[in-house]
Protein backbone atom coordinates (compact mmCIF):
# COMPACT_ATOMS: atom_id res chain seq x y z
CA UNK A 1 0.00 0.00 0.00
CA UNK A 2 1.69 3.29 -1.03
CA UNK A 3 -0.91 5.80 0.86
CA UNK A 4 0.76 8.69 2.08
CA UNK A 5 -0.50 8.14 5.37
CA UNK A 6 0.63 4.65 4.77
CA UNK A 7 4.36 5.67 4.21
CA UNK A 8 4.63 8.32 6.14
CA UNK A 9 3.66 5.66 9.49
CA UNK A 10 6.39 3.49 7.73
CA UNK A 11 9.45 6.11 7.97
CA UNK A 12 8.14 7.33 11.26
CA UNK A 13 8.65 3.43 12.64
CA UNK A 14 12.14 3.28 10.69
CA UNK A 15 13.01 6.90 11.89
CA UNK A 16 12.48 5.83 15.39
CA UNK A 17 13.66 2.86 15.53
CA UNK A 18 17.50 4.71 13.58
CA UNK A 19 16.97 6.87 17.01
CA UNK A 20 16.84 4.45 19.26
CA UNK A 21 20.30 2.45 17.96
CA UNK A 22 21.49 5.28 18.17
CA UNK A 23 20.92 6.43 21.80
CA UNK A 24 21.69 2.84 22.93
CA UNK A 25 25.03 3.00 21.21
CA UNK A 26 26.16 6.71 22.78
CA UNK A 27 26.04 4.98 25.95
CA UNK A 28 28.54 1.76 25.55
CA UNK A 29 32.43 2.32 26.02
CA UNK A 30 33.93 3.46 22.53
CA UNK A 31 36.81 0.82 21.22
CA UNK A 32 38.70 3.25 18.39
CA UNK A 33 38.20 1.19 15.20
CA UNK A 34 41.84 0.08 14.63
CA UNK A 35 42.56 -0.20 18.49
CA UNK A 36 43.38 1.80 21.49
CA UNK A 37 41.75 2.49 25.34
CA UNK A 38 38.15 1.77 25.22
CA UNK A 39 36.73 5.84 25.73
CA UNK A 40 33.48 5.95 28.48
CA UNK A 41 33.60 9.41 27.41
CA UNK A 42 33.44 10.96 30.86
CA UNK A 43 30.83 8.08 31.96
CA UNK A 44 31.35 5.81 35.66
CA UNK A 45 31.98 2.37 35.01
CA UNK A 46 30.23 0.56 37.26
CA UNK A 47 30.09 -2.74 39.21
CA UNK A 48 33.33 -4.51 38.23
CA UNK A 49 34.06 -7.02 40.39
CA UNK A 50 37.67 -7.97 42.08
CA UNK A 51 40.51 -8.81 39.97
CA UNK A 52 41.55 -12.02 38.92
CA UNK A 53 44.17 -11.57 36.68
CA UNK A 54 47.11 -9.21 36.49
CA UNK A 55 45.36 -6.92 33.40
CA UNK A 56 41.94 -6.87 35.20
CA UNK A 57 40.49 -3.63 35.78
CA UNK A 58 39.97 -3.19 39.63
CA UNK A 59 37.87 -1.02 42.17
CA UNK A 60 38.56 1.48 44.36
CA UNK A 61 37.69 -0.53 47.36
CA UNK A 62 39.69 -3.36 46.05
CA UNK A 63 43.35 -0.94 45.95
CA UNK A 64 42.18 0.72 49.56
CA UNK A 65 42.06 -3.25 51.16
CA UNK A 66 45.10 -4.01 49.37
CA UNK A 67 47.16 -1.14 50.79
CA UNK A 68 45.43 -0.47 53.91
CA UNK A 69 47.60 -2.51 55.55
CA UNK A 70 50.67 -1.70 54.29
CA UNK A 71 50.44 1.47 54.71
CA UNK A 72 49.20 0.94 58.22
CA UNK A 73 52.52 -0.93 58.79
CA UNK A 74 54.43 1.69 57.47
CA UNK A 75 53.15 4.71 59.60
CA UNK A 76 53.31 2.36 62.74
CA UNK A 77 57.45 1.79 61.39
CA UNK A 78 57.70 5.16 61.08
CA UNK A 79 56.31 6.39 64.27
CA UNK A 80 58.61 3.29 66.10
Amino acid sequence: DLRAVTLDNDFDRLWMAMQQIFLSDSLSLKRPLFGGDYDAHGLTVTNLRDPQNPQDATTMRWVQLQYAIPIEEAKQARDE
